[in-house]
């Protein structure tokens, strides 16, 4: 998912004449990649990985833009994106990897044909050209080993990925420039998830040497690394609270249409926004065993977000805008997991959830903006969520509580349109049909209540 920060300005100067505003798009990608680690033992806190890294996403990101001032627009599609990098892990098990990475990022957007905005759309004269933007990039993951003697080829790793990146604004002007003398000054940011299966070169099993040449991933190191309690037999069996922040990004689709006919006036743009997010929530696990496969976990969830997400919003037909926030959202729904070992869960969820969106108080989008009598209604709307992560029992000798997990999920949630009426509505006889889609990233710390304790 990606969203954008836009605005026009006079060129040559550069000068801004509008305000900013947001869009998105968001899609699917395929990441192709490799890399070097190197693991080294710190005495008395265990053992870590450090490591280079590069990769290219072949991506296909849709949303729809629309100029600023008067209004054209048409699809812009992020095409790819390649990162150069480093990386810096912890072996939270001789088969598993936690880590951060970072570095840098360049990202290629298509050209965008400007259309009018009217129902059907024409074809213009106007263009906005394609640009590759520079940035950089964080991200965070785990990496797992597929030591398994049924399989046919050794060294197979499968990795998951939570990566931001942001790029620096760009100045395109406006083809062709002798017409109109104007520019789009337009800076992006993006999140991935990317889930992929990795091979080693030399990896011959744990206490070996090779990742990828010289490390000793899965090596027992002549180190006294912290003493980790023996995990009870497997048995997620009870009820626990959560608690945790994390990262978001919402696209929204929107067209402007009459009320109460409902008919649609204008094509459809998309909007974005972006920010942070606290979670609180809890739920209740059973365990189960399958036969030759291994111990599973189901359960039920609930959470909330307290969320602070914002975008910009600005209504097509009249060029007005205003800024845009998800306030809250809550879920209640089921999950699956496996136990890759006793403390570990991988799992898959979803449900039903609704999220909470402010009143948009409209302004013009000339510099400087003055308010004008216009919003659009606050609203709650309502869809269905999938998402997946990991979950760690932090079965420590030095943590003063028992029971203590973390876990690291991303989450997808869908919600319906909505018509939302522009007030006053006596005056102005339109609404605007919006319908969002909100990704999250988040951390939290969870209190299993009844989790034995041992010595």
């Amino acid at each position: 998912m990606w969203d954008q920060s836009h605005y026009a300005e006079i060129d040559p100067g550069l000068i801004p004449f509008t305000v900013s505003t947001t869009s998105g798009g968001q899609g699917w990608l395929g990441r192709l990649g490799g890399g070097c680690d190197y693991q080294f033992g710190v005495p008395n806190l265990g053992n870590f990985v450090v490591g280079v890294l590069g990769d290219y996403d072949f991506a296909s990101l849709s949303g729809g833009f629309q100029e600023t001032f008067a209004g054209f627009g048409n699809a812009e599609k992020e095409t790819g994106a390649w990162v150069v990098g480093g990386r810096l892990g912890y072996l939270v098990t001789p088969n598993l990897l936690t880590y951060v990475d970072g570095g840098y990022s360049q990202a290629h957007f298509n050209q965008i044909n400007l259309l009018t905005f009217g129902v059907p759309p024409l074809a213009t004269p106007f263009a906005i050209g394609a640009n590759t933007y520079s940035g950089w990039f964080l991200g965070s993951g785990f990496e797992y080993a597929l030591n398994m003697d049924w399989l046919p080829v050794h060294g197979l790793f499968v990795r998951t990925e939570y990566r931001y990146a942001r790029y620096g604004s760009a100045d395109l002007p406006i083809q062709p420039l002798a017409i109109t003398a104007t520019a789009e000054n337009m800076q992006k940011n993006v999140q991935t998830i990317t889930t992929s299966l990795v091979w080693r070169f030399n990896w011959t099993g744990p206490g070996n040497t090779g990742i990828s040449g010289n490390a000793r991933f899965a090596a027992d190191l002549p180190l006294k690394a912290p003493r980790v309690i023996p995990p009870p037999p497997a048995n997620w069996n009870g009820c626990y609270i959560d608690a945790g922040v994390g990262y978001g990004m919402w696209t929204q689709n929107f067209y402007t249409e009459s009320y109460p006919a409902r008919v649609q006036m204008t094509t459809s743009a998309t909007a974005g926004g972006e920010g942070w997010l606290g979670r609180a929530g809890g739920g209740c696990d059973y365990q189960f065993a399958v036969p030759k496969l291994g111990n599973f976990v189901v359960g039920m969830l609930s959470d909330y977000d307290f969320a602070n997400m914002s975008g910009t919003f600005q209504d097509i037909l009249t060029g007005f805008q205003g800024s845009e926030k998800e306030t809250g959202a809550w879920v209640v729904g089921g999950r699956l997991g496996y136990l890759v070992t006793p403390n570990l869960l991988t799992y898959a969820d979803g449900g039903f959830t609704q999220a909470r969106f402010n009143q948009i108080n409209l302004s013009t989008f000339v510099v400087p903006t003055f308010a004008t009598p216009f919003s659009i209604g606050a609203n709650t709307y309502s869809g269905w969520f999938l998402g997946g992560g990991v979950e760690y029992a932090l079965n420590m000798d030095w943590l003063s509580v028992h029971g203590l997990f973390v876990r690291t999920e991303y989450r997808y949630a869908r919600y319906g349109s909505a018509d939302l009426p522009i007030q006053p509505l006596a005056i102005t006889a339109t609404a605007e049909n919006m319908q969002k889609n909100v990704q999250t990233a988040t951390t939290s710390l969870i209190w299993r209540f009844n989790w034995p304790t041992f010595h």
